[in-house]
């Protein structure tokens, strides 16, 4: 029970510091409007998995975005085509997996733990979703 109870800690304490830390020390534009949604660490507190989603709703999750690729791009890549896609913007997770290593450091000198957790950043669609629902019911309601 004790063991529960403190990554549940560790992770709201990872929450507020990292969603204080992307907003404050990270100075991209494009990732300026990000909500930090949840944390959860291991039992270890070696690895947290960071929640996050765009506050403005235009970023697309990693795997839409590959999912809306032409598939001739796919299969160019498989093929050993090594240039980087430029005109596919970059989501706000590749962004914040790319900064994790930096995070991590700020988060060591700002909290007191024995093994600041390595950082892992994913997309979390679940208020969009929720958006997507209640337009769907206030449109069934119109409709009756």
């Amino acid at each position: 029970m004790q063991e529960i109870d403190r990554t549940r800690r560790v992770s709201e304490l990872l929450r507020r510091e990292l969603s204080t830390l992307v907003r404050r020390e990270l100075n991209d534009g494009r990732i300026s409007n990000v909500s930090i949604n949840a944390v959860q660490v291991s039992r270890d507190l070696k690895y947290a998995t960071v929640y996050v989603s765009a506050i403005d709703g235009n970023e697309i999750p990693v795997k839409e975005a590959q999912a809306e690729q032409p598939k001739e791009q796919l299969k160019k890549k498989k093929h050993g085509n090594k240039k980087k896609n430029t005109a596919q913007p970059q989501t706000v997770e590749e962004l914040l997996n790319n900064a994790s290593g930096f995070l991590r450091h700020l988060l060591s000198q700002n909290v007191e733990l024995r093994v600041t957790p390595s950082l892992r950043f994913r997309y979390d669609s679940s208020i969009q979703r929720g958006v997507e629902m209640s337009s769907l019911i206030e449109s069934l309601k119109s409709k009756s």
